[in-house]
């Protein structure tokens, strides 16, 4: 069975909000059901793929946003759900986020994570997408616009997306 239908696909090429909708579903899918759907558009429009992908960004590209966006979108977050977003992510990245925060938030989440145990991998999933979602709402709000000018993904041709640097 098809992850995404024809008519779908001709609804999100039609206007921007198609466009931002159809990069948040690539955000928000599981990695598997994201590849999937990746591999279906990208057979039944690579053009349309290429543009929806400058669009779109993973959790885990999050530290490449200008720091002006990162912290205004880190400020949105509370300590917990960041807590828990970084859970199983790699040491770099974790410093790049505490770093994008103010000392008092920063020792809030570090607190977080201390009092934290062991937490699932839907958990942690969860809690980025939450993150996302809170990216995409300030958006529509016209707090920033929500899109990479540049990362490593970017720097692959014909690579379409990347290996996730999260929790297996």
């Amino acid at each position: 069975m098809s992850a995404i239908k024809q008519r779908d696909l001709e609804r999100f090429k039609k206007t921007r909000a198609g466009l931002i909708e159809f990069a948040c579903i690539l955000e928000q899918a599981n990695p598997k059901v994201r590849d999937k759907i990746i591999t279906e558009v990208g057979g039944l429009d690579p053009s349309f793929l290429r543009t929806a992908l400058k669009k779109v960004v993973f959790f885990e590209e999050i530290i490449y946003l200008d720091e002006s966006i990162l912290a205004e979108l880190l400020s949105h977050v509370s300590p917990k759900l960041l807590a828990y977003s970084l859970s199983g992510m790699p040491p770099e990245f974790n410093k790049t986020i505490l770093d994008s925060l103010d000392f008092r938030k920063m020792r809030q989440v570090q607190e977080e994570q201390e009092k934290m145990g062991k937490t699932s991998n839907s958990l942690v999933f969860g809690s980025q997408i939450q993150i996302l979602k809170i990216a995409r709402e300030l958006e529509e709000k016209n707090k920033f616009i929500f899109e990479l000018v540049d990362c490593p993904r970017f720097n692959s041709p014909g690579k379409h997306h990347l290996r996730l640097v999260g929790p297996k």
